[in-house]
């Protein structure tokens, strides 16, 4: 008797389990479709990513028109959607925009967008862009393919270097990633110092991250050099890298750029942590959300960084999500939904009301991500 009625409620828990979700899931579709509906562009790109998670055909024929739209900006926001939705076309749709449009910046702006948010099912379509005559796109491809991980990537790696054909830039490269696989590999390490002193300004940038791999003397001064550089783009580089090994005195220049530094130094430090471990990373994040008002750009790209990292400590995703700048509250409900971090459904579930466009759609967005993971 026990057991009959042990299973019963079970199965009436489960009976309402299932309700609840389907309930959500009815709020979801209906937050996106509104904003789907509405006159600003925007908001339709926002609803779209929503619906076509849904598996609905009319959005995702929205935004694949508005890829070849011949408006730049409207064109990165098409890229960027189809990036952020799970259909499984999306990769195929993204390859037949390859093919089809001309210009040369739309291969820029794909290439830029994946490497900054990871997408693993892409990454035979970054091989061919390495293949690109734009230096730009080869580079961005590069911190894409170091960013996926697949069985093959060291032999990948390695066919490159061996290569007489292999351009400088990929050959930078695929020293940096042979130097997270074997980082104590000395010939690797050799390689990358080579590059630091002789090479471009990318290939040097290529040499300042994959020296932060390795954890030795040699590695430690080419870093110190590095950072020394006249080239802003290599010095962040470095400077990152050192704080990766533990360094406390790049640690602190590390900190004081995030707060202080000039145009972009700022966030470009800021993400340098999602190459860090992650105990240093959690460290230099709570020490900047505990000292200081940290601006939407600084803050986003913060948070964005842990989408790389994994799960991080509910204390910087409160920060976040309580912020009271929308951006900064935003990037923190994208990452929630991004790792699927399930503690956060009903305060999320409150936000599909905001006046705020942007924080209802993403919270839609969100929560859809969070309910395909505990279905």
């Amino acid at each position: 008797m026990f057991k009959l009625t042990f299973l019963l409620t079970l199965i009436f828990s489960s009976i309402l389990f299932a309700n609840d979700q389907k309930e959500l899931k009815d709020l979801v579709r209906a937050t996106a479709t509104k904003y789907y509906n509405a006159e600003n562009i925007y908001d339709r790109f926002s609803g779209a990513s929503t619906l076509i998670d849904f598996g609905e055909e009319e959005p995702l024929k929205f935004v694949v028109e508005q890829l070849f739209s011949g408006d730049f900006i409207i064109m990165r926001h098409a890229i960027d959607t189809l990036l952020s939705v799970s259909h499984p076309s999306a990769p195929d749709i993204i390859n037949r925009a390859i093919e089809r449009i001309e210009d040369d910046v739309f291969l820029k702006f794909v290439t830029e967008s994946l490497s900054k948010r990871s997408r693993p099912d892409m990454y035979h379509t970054l091989l061919d862009l390495v293949e690109s005559e734009d230096p730009w796109v080869v580079k961005h491809s590069m911190q894409s393919i170091d960013m996926v991980e697949f069985s093959e990537k060291q032999e990948l790696l390695t066919s490159f270097i061996s290569s007489p054909d292999t351009d400088e830039i990929i050959k930078a490269y695929s020293y940096m990633g042979l130097a997270k696989l074997t980082p104590n590999n000395k010939e690797i390490q050799e390689k990358l110092i080579e590059f630091g002193k002789n090479g471009t300004k990318d290939t040097r940038e290529a040499a300042a991250v994959g020296l932060g791999r390795i954890d030795s003397e040699a590695a430690r001064q080419a870093l110190r050099e590095l950072r020394n550089s006249n080239q802003p783009n290599v010095q962040i580089a470095a400077l990152g890298s050192e704080v990766g090994l533990g360094m406390a005195e790049p640690r602190e220049k590390l900190l004081e750029l995030i707060l202080n530094g000039k145009g972009l130094d700022p966030t470009v430090a800021a993400a340098s942590i999602r190459r860090m471990p992650r105990e240093v990373a959690v460290s230099i994040t709570t020490e900047l959300i505990d000292c200081c008002e940290l601006n939407s750009e600084v803050g986003a790209r913060l948070l964005e960084s842990w989408s790389e990292l994994g799960k991080p400590p509910l204390t910087i995703v409160d920060w976040g999500y309580n912020h009271k700048n929308s951006d900064i509250r935003m990037q923190a409900i994208w990452l929630i939904g991004t790792l699927r971090i399930d503690e956060y459904i009903e305060p999320i579930t409150k936000e599909l009301e905001s006046d705020d466009s942007g924080i209802a759609t993403m919270a839609a967005w969100s929560l859809l991500r969070i309910l395909s993971k505990i279905e």
